[in-house]
C-alpha cells in the first residue's frame, strides 16, 4: 500500500495567546468521486466515513446539516472549498475543521483500484492544515497464501476508508490546540517528532520549520520531561533541529515551544504542541482459531483455519510475522510485513510454495513488534487432518453369540467424534443388521442361526470436521469359519 502524511506550509499559525483545548467539531463534506466522473459524488461512502470517524472518537456535525448548508449556498462542487466558505462553515455550523474527501484511481472499485485523499481546513482563516492520501489495488494487497488479502474492490475500499479514518482521528487531535489560535508573527510550517513511540532512554529527535513576518526568532526552545532543549538552526532559513533522551518510565510526554525575538515584546509560547510516548513493555498478544475443533488444546482442522488476534492494551503495530512450523522447528510458512496486523489471517494447510502439507501436527506462531519496537509472540498447536480414521470391522465369539466389533486404531483421536452406520447382509444380499452410533469401540450382536463362513457388510464413517470413510460389500468372516478376518476389497475416502 502506498501512503503518506504531509504537513502543508500552512499547517499552524500561532502566537502567545493561550489555545482553546476543547474537543474539535468537524464538518465532513460529501465525498467527491472522480474515479468514475469528474463531478461524481458518493453519499454512501460519505455516511460510512462519518460513522468510522465517530467510532474513532471524533465529534462530527450531522451529515444532513452539512448538506442543507451546501444547498442553501448553492455549493455544487465537492472535493474543493475556498477559504471564505470554510470560515462561513465555521461561523454558521460552529465547526473547527472542515474535511474534504476525494475518491480517486482510474476505473475505481470495479477494477480493484482505489484511492482516498483527505484534506482538513481550519475555519479561523480557511487554510489547509493537514492532508493524507492512501491508495492501493487488489494486486498490491495480494499477500503470501492470501493472508489478509481483500476479496474484491468493495472490501479494498472499506479497508482503505478504515485506514484513512484512523489516521485522520490520530492527526486531528494534534491540531485541536491550534485550531482557535490567533494569527501572529510566526507560522509553524512543518514539525516532526521522531519516533512518535519509543522505548525509555532512547533518542528522540525534533525538526521544525518556521516562517516569520519579520525577523526569525533568536532562540527556539522546546520544553519536555527532563528540561529545556535549545534547537539548532539548520542550513535553510527557518529550519531548526535538536534531540534529547526519552525518560525511562512509560507514559505520554507533551512538548512545548518557546520563541524569543527582538521584534516582539514577550516570548511566544505554544504549550503542549506535540507529544511522544514511551512504551517499555510489549502488549499481550492473543490468538484465536476458528473453522476447526479444539481437542486437548490442539485445533484440529481439515481445509483451512481462520486466525484472529488481539493486543492488550491496543497499540500501533510497526511489523508482524506469521510462521507455520513442524514440531522440530522446521519452518513451513513464513510471511513478514510492515504495518498494521490484518484483522484476520487465513491458512489453508499449505507451505510457502502453496503445496498441500501432509497430515500431522504443526505450530502457528505470530510475532508482532509495536511502534516502540517491543516484541511479543503467541503460538497455537494445530493438527491438519484431511483423512478420516479408518474403522476396523471384525467378528468375535462371546459364549454362543456372534458379535460384530467396531474399533479404530488411533485411540488418541477418538475425540474427533466419529459417527458411523453399519449394514450387514447375507452372502446372497439379504439384510441381516443395520446399526448406527457415535461411540467407538462398539459391539453389536448378530442374529442367531447364521450358518455361513462369511457375511457382507458396508460401513460409512464421518468425523466432526467433515472427513468421511466408506467400505462397501466387504466380507465379514464368522469366528468359527477358521478363515482370515475381514479384508478391505472396496473403499473410498472423501477429503
Amino acid at each position: 500500500m502506498r501512503s503518506f502524511l504531509v504537513f502543508l506550509s500552512s499547517l499552524l499559525v500561532f502566537c502567545g495567546v493561550a489555545c482553546d483545548c476543547r474537543a474539535l467539531t468537524v464538518a465532513l463534506l460529501p465525498f467527491a468521486d472522480i474515479s468514475s466522473d469528474y463531478n461524481g459524488v458518493d453519499l454512501a461512502a460519505t455516511d460510512t466515513f462519518h460513522e468510522l470517524l465517530e467510532i474513532e472518537g471524533l465529534t462530527l456535525i450531522d451529515g444532513p446539516v452539512v448538506r442543507r448548508f451546501m444547498a442553501q449556498y448553492r455549493l455544487r462542487r465537492a472535493g474543493s472549498l475556498d477559504s471564505f466558505t470554510a470560515r462561513k462553515i465555521g461561523r454558521e455550523l460552529e465547526a473547527d475543521l472542515v474535511l474534504i474527501v476525494t475518491l480517486c484511481e482510474s476505473g475505481g472499485v470495479e477494477k480493484g483500484r482505489f484511492g482516498i485523499l483527505v484534506t482538513a481546513l481550519e475555519t479561523v482563516g480557511g487554510e489547509v492544515v493537514w492532508t493524507s492520501q492512501q491508495s492501493s489495488s487488489l494486486f498490491e494487497e495480494t499477500a503470501l497464501l492470501g493472508i489478509g488479502t481483500p476479496r474484491d474492490g468493495s472490501e479494498l475500499k472499506i479497508r482503505l476508508m478504515q485506514t484513512a479514518a484512523r489516521r485522520t482521528a490520530q492527526a486531528l487531535p494534534e491540531l485541536e490546540l491550534f485550531a482557535a489560535a490567533e494569527r501572529g508573527p510566526f507560522r509553524l510550517v512543518d514539525i516532526e517528532i521522531s519516533p512518535e513511540y519509543t522505548q525509555g532512554l532512547s533518542t528522540v529527535e525534533c525538526f521544525l520549520k518556521i516562517e516569520a513576518l519579520a525577523d526569525m526568532p533568536e532562540k527556539v526552545e522546546l520544553s519536555s520531561e527532563g528540561g529545556p532543549i535549545v534547537l539548532i538552526p539548520g542550513k535553510a532559513a527557518g529550519e531548526y533541529h535538536g534531540s534529547w533522551t526519552a525518560p525511562s518510565k512509560d507514559g505520554e510526554y507533551p512538548v512545548s515551544l518557546t520563541l524569543t525575538s527582538k521584534t516582539i515584546a514577550a516570548p511566544v509560547h505554544l504549550q503542549k504542541f506535540a507529544r511522544y510516548t514511551v512504551i517499555n513493555k510489549a502488549p499481550q498478544l492473543t490468538i484465536e482459531l476458528k473453522q476447526g475443533i479444539t481437542l486437548n488444546e490442539v485445533a484440529v482442522f481439515r481445509d483451512q483455519l481462520l486466525i484472529t488476534s488481539s493486543l492488550q492494551p491496543s497499540r500501533p503495530v510497526s511489523r508482524w510475522q506469521f510462521m507455520v512450523l513442524l514440531p522440530d522447528g522446521t519452518v513451513q510458512v513464513k510471511d513478514e510485513q510492515d504495518g498494521d496486523l490484518p484483522r484476520d489471517l487465513l491458512w489453508r494447510g499449505c507451505n510457502s510454495k502453496r503445496q498441500r502439507l501432509q497430515d500431522g501436527e504443526y505450530s502457528l506462531a505470530l510475532t508482532i513488534w509495536d511502534a516502540a519496537g517491543n516484541q511479543t509472540r503467541s503460538e497455537k498447536k494445530v493438527s491438519l487432518r484431511t483423512e478420516c480414521q479408518p474403522v476396523e470391522v471384525k467378528t468375535v465369539k462371546k459364549g454362543d453369540k456372534n458379535i460384530v466389533r467396531l474399533s479404530t486404531p488411533e485411540i488418541s483421536l477418538n475425540g474427533l467424534g466419529l459417527t458411523w452406520k453399519l449394514h450387514v447382509y447375507s452372502p446372497d444380499g439379504a439384510p441381516l443388521l443395520e446399526q448406527s452410533g457415535s461411540m467407538l469401540p462398539a459391539e453389536i450382536e448378530l442374529p442367531a442361526g447364521i450358518d455361513v463362513d462369511f457375511l457382507l457388510y458396508s460401513i460409512d464413517v464421518q468425523d466432526l470436521i467433515g472427513n468421511t470413510f466408506s467400505l462397501a460389500e466387504n466380507r465379514l468372516y464368522m469366528p468359527d469359519s477358521g478363515l482370515q478376518v475381514a479384508g478391505v476389497e472396496k473403499w473410498s475416502e472423501d477429503f
